[in-house]
């Protein structure tokens, strides 16, 4: 019989890098994770509202929405096609949204989301680099 130590420290650095990636992606102070507040703009879609910059696979931005209105985005690596709007309301009941990018393709997922002024959507990247740029 084989022994199964090796395949078992291969799989806990593995494991301990993804971890460390993560972590590392989520930290507020690393570029492509700004807890911003939410500016100018409701209804209009809020000029230069969103600017995530490019959000690496495994990457997270986050912000929050201080005004009402309807803020829709694109990514600027893959053009209007892969589009998506945060639609920010005193009738929503979210105090905060998640949204996967690119997971099954260049898609934002739900494309649509509905939060609270004052609350946040947070974007997940799980696949290539994209981006979440006000339109």
């Amino acid at each position: 019989m084989k022994p199964v130590r090796p395949l078992l420290l291969l799989l806990a650095a593995v494991t301990l890098v993804v971890l460390v990636a993560v972590a590392s992606c989520s930290k507020s102070n690393s570029p492509y994770n700004p807890t911003s507040p939410g500016g100018g703009g409701g209804g209009g879609g809020g000029g230069a509202e969103l600017n995530s910059g490019n959000i690496p696979g495994g990457g997270v931005f986050q912000h929050t929405f201080a005004n009402a209105g309807s803020y829709g985005y694109h990514c600027t690596i893959h053009g209007t096609v892969m589009a998506g709007t945060v639609n920010v309301s005193a009738s929503s009941a979210n105090d905060s949204v998640l949204v996967t990018i690119g997971s099954g393709g260049n898609n934002y997922s739900p494309a649509t989301v509905d939060v609270k002024p004052g609350g946040h959507v947070r974007w997940i990247n799980v696949g290539v680099t994209h981006t979440v740029t006000s339109n």
